[in-house]
């Protein structure tokens, strides 16, 4: 199946690896059968061997999933899936920003983009990758615009001068966002984390940070980072004022530098006053000024 796999992405031109993961997976487990020897007992059969390697039943569910789409594809046939085990909560572990502060003393400067990068955006690995391989040689905007790769999902970020500034001293260092590539960020992870005695951290826990912290400043925030609408607010909520209305207040770690932003936020913020609210904090600022 293997093979199928292959053919598979290859004939719908899918940036996601995750069918070929799973034919790998049942591979190793069960035998790289043909499609066409896909049955229900096959399928039941290596949900539990997954089971017992302790897989996520997330991951057994997509597994699953992903070998049914390959079949479907080649064979033109349904296949009764078998048993579903049922989905555990999930238990995010967002990174400490202690521990951000830890590892960044470890880090390339390539590994620091890509950890402010992610951090601030929240996308995923291979949207964060992506976007980092886009702009090796050119700054970011002040806004950028980005369609997640996984749900096809709109996303719009301000950018602020820190981040931008940061993504320049350190550019992206590889040409793609290959599976080697993601390797070796997981391994520039693991390195630092151990360089500075903390636990093990992944990349989806700085996706877990992000969403949490925008979600902290504001509920919308965070549903907008995460990549899901607002609903009927969809249409009418402008999201990039949704978030650069938050953004000045999304705690970052001290070792992203960004204390430089004070006057671009500070900026921002008077300007989206009435001319009452203008008057009396230019007012305050000639007296503060004045000493």
């Amino acid at each position: 199946m293997i093979d199928e796999a292959r053919q598979y992405l290859a004939s719908r031109t899918i940036a996601r690896r995750e069918p070929l993961y799973s034919a790998n997976r049942l591979a190793r487990l069960i035998g790289d059968i043909p499609v066409s020897e896909l049955t229900t007992e096959t399928l039941t059969a290596l949900r539990a061997k997954m089971l017992a390697k302790g897989h996520a039943t997330r991951t057994v569910e997509s597994t699953i999933s992903d070998l049914l789409t390959i079949a479907q594809y080649h064979t033109g046939q349904s296949i009764n899936r078998g048993h579903r085990v049922k989905h555990e909560r999930p238990q995010p572990t967002p990174v400490k920003i202690d521990v951000v502060n830890a590892i960044w003393a470890h880090s390339t400067p390539w590994m620091q983009s890509w950890i402010a990068f992610t951090y601030w955006t929240g996308l995923r690995l291979t949207d964060s990758m992506r976007a980092l391989k886009e702009h090796k040689a050119k700054p970011l905007p002040e806004v950028l615009r980005w369609t997640a790769s996984k749900t096809g999902k709109n996303h719009v970020f301000p950018i602020p001068n820190w981040l931008r500034d940061r993504v320049q001293q350190g550019p992206y260092k590889f040409r793609t966002a290959s599976d080697f590539a993601k390797r070796q960020i997981r391994a520039a992870l693991h390195a630092a984390c151990l360089k500075s005695s903390c636990d093990i951290v992944l990349p989806k826990y700085f996706r877990q940070r992000a969403i949490t912290e925008w979600s902290i400043v504001n509920a919308s925030a965070g549903a907008l980072i995460h990549g899901r609408d607002l609903g009927i607010l969809s249409h009418y909520v402008d999201p990039l004022t949704v978030l650069e209305s938050a953004a000045p207040r999304v705690r970052l770690p001290a070792c992203f530098g960004a204390n430089q932003d004070c006057g671009e936020s500070l900026l921002r913020n008077f300007q989206r006053c009435d001319e009452q609210a203008k008057s009396i904090v230019a007012m305050t600022a000639e007296r503060l000024a004045a000493g």
